[in-house]
């Protein structure tokens, strides 16, 4: 009998073309798999871990084993029965790295972990298979104290961002030198979100395409933010974002876009502000297009933009949305700086604080800059929020983006994570300012 009318009469009498041949014996019965389909994931294992599953026979059982990279530690499968399986340590593009066949119930394989986060290890049956319950368990061996996250960081700068040092890329080097995964590519400087978002895609597409992660955590900083949450909500099919961190977005439209889209209007400056923007873009950044948009990106970030965009952006329910705001104070705001460590609105912004309420980060307003979950406010203002100028006396960044992803690792393992003892709370800055 040919194969083809094998599989036709195994799905008239089992209703199921993935078994054939029922054998008894041994204590269970066993069935012979034609073919197996893939099993849905089980628990996350990390350091030394044990979890109870159960799979339907003639189907692989899969699980992410979390370390860092050059990791080691053993992998022990049991309650398996007596049908032999192999265990196929894979990349997420599914590329096999490493297969041990042959394996029984009870069996320890040794895996060397090839990149930091989370990889998937899959049981696969050989032949005959009973399917139910088994337990496997995950023990780190050695590089068990290197720091990683699950998944990587992804930083998403905002909007006039040209130098090289500028834009999180500190963040992400203190990030890189302590063992994270973390990547900070550049988008165009002046263009709306919409154009903003398929670029900051098809980077995370090219990055995503190594297949050493499959989802990330976002950190972003101002306009960043926006783009991230339209890439989260219209750009993200395959649910990829996990949270989003924002620091100090416009994420209701900053009164400064209001400002110079108002003078705009009055035919002041603007062909001479989109020629500027061209070339800053043409000569700072590297890849950018020589064709800014200047004036789109100003209507997106402005009050009347940012509310039509809230209209038809509404968060995911798997993301996270979190928000850190910051604080500055005017030059001669001696009882705001006393009350904010000493906090002085850099140069540039603060000609713009008279034009702006006082809880602002001299660009964003607290209204504004509040989404999701607020975990505080630092005495920074919207330039120090980025963590381009390094650590100063009343805003540590090194160590802040070290606990921040700290606390998103907790947030992985359902912990909490350590307190940001630098920060204010948001309620203890809005009743200072109403006093």
């Amino acid at each position: 009998m040919s194969r083809s009318l094998v599989l036709l009469s195994l799905c008239a009498c089992s209703g199921s073309s993935l078994e054939a041949r029922l054998h008894k014996g041994d204590g269970f019965d066993r069935v012979e798999c034609l073919d197996v389909e893939e099993g849905a994931e089980g628990a996350y294992l990390t350091g030394t871990a044990t979890s109870s599953e159960e799979r339907a026979s003639c189907s692989t059982a899969w699980h992410a084993i979390g370390g860092a990279a050059g990791a080691t530690g053993i992998l022990r499968v049991d309650g398996w029965g007596a049908d032999p399986f192999t265990i196929e340590q894979r990349d997420w593009n599914g590329e096999v790295l490493a297969a041990f066949p042959g394996l029984t119930a009870g069996a320890e394989v040794e895996l060397t972990l090839p990149f930091s986060g989370e990889h998937p290890v899959v049981l696969v049956p050989e032949d005959f298979d009973g399917g139910g319950p088994y337990t496997v368990s995950w023990s780190c061996t050695s590089g068990c104290d290197t720091t990683f996250s699950r998944y990587p960081l992804f930083m998403m700068h905002g909007m006039g961002t040209l130098g090289p040092d500028d834009g999180l890329s500190r963040y992400t080097a203190v990030l890189k030198a302590n063992g994270y995964v973390a990547h900070a590519p550049r988008v165009d400087p002046f263009h709306g979100t919409a154009f903003r978002t398929e670029r900051w895609r098809e980077h995370f597409d090219a990055w995503r395409d190594g297949g050493t992660f499959r989802r990330v955590h976002v950190i972003a900083h101002s306009m960043g933010g926006i783009d991230a949450r339209n890439l989260a909500t219209h750009g993200d099919p395959d649910h990829r974002l996990q949270t989003l961190t924002t620091l100090g977005t416009p994420h209701r439209g900053s009164p400064v876009a209001d400002l110079t889209l108002d003078v705009f209007e009055a035919g002041v400056g603007q062909q001479t502000l989109e020629w500027a923007a061209d070339r800053l873009a043409a000569l700072l950044t590297d890849g950018s297009s020589d064709d800014q948009d200047l004036t789109t990106q100003l209507v997106d970030l402005s009050t009347s933009g940012m509310e039509a965009f809230n209209e038809v952006t509404p968060d995911r329910d798997d993301v996270v949305y979190r928000s850190w705001l910051g604080v500055t104070c005017g030059w001669l705001s001696f009882g705001c700086q006393s009350m904010f460590s000493g906090e002085v609105a850099s140069w540039e912004l603060h000609p713009i604080l008279p034009f702006i309420e006082d809880t602002s980060d001299g660009l964003v307003t607290f209204d504004s800059a509040v989404w999701g979950e607020v975990q505080g406010v630092f005495a920074a203002d919207h330039m120090d929020l980025n963590g381009s100028g390094g650590p100063t006396g009343h805003f540590d960044t090194d160590g802040f983006i070290l606990r921040e992803a700290a606390r998103l690792v907790a947030w992985e393992n359902g912990e909490d994570g350590p307190n940001e003892e630098q920060a204010f709370s948001l309620a203890e800055t809005r009743a200072w300012f109403e006093d």
